[in-house]
């Protein structure tokens, strides 16, 4: 299983010896554990939650909204919202994953506000 393991004194993090946190599947949890008590904190601490299927379901760092992602039953991405949903720092921006059936491309329907926005790929 690969894991986050910072060097003696590592400072490419922000902070010298960062610590992190797995799930039993080896899925990050957080990435600026506190030592002592195993909570996700700090200033440049990263929270996140994960599917029962190992897709991550949200994001959050410390300060900020959390990003949150919805999964179809084929665990395909469906949403992503940004900065999370509800926002309470104005509108959110939500985009929508719509693949074509016929197995051509995937457009995105990016809605921010009252103003939507289509994108192709």
């Amino acid at each position: 299983m690969h894991r986050l393991v910072p060097a003696a004194n590592d400072n490419r993090f922000g902070v010298v010896n960062p610590t992190f946190t797995y799930d039993a599947d080896g899925n990050l949890l957080c990435e600026q554990a506190n030592r002592a008590t195993g909570a996700c904190t700090g200033a440049d601490a990263r929270d996140l939650a994960w599917t029962s299927f190992n897709m991550a379901s949200q994001i959050a760092q410390s300060g900020h909204s959390a990003y949150t992602l919805s999964y179809g039953p084929e665990h395909q991405r469906l949403q992503q919202c940004a900065p999370g949903c509800p926002s309470l720092s104005g509108p959110p921006t939500i985009t929508r994953y719509l693949d074509d059936p016929a197995g051509g491309t995937t457009s995105e329907q990016v809605t921010v506000g009252s103003t939507v926005t289509w994108r192709t790929g």
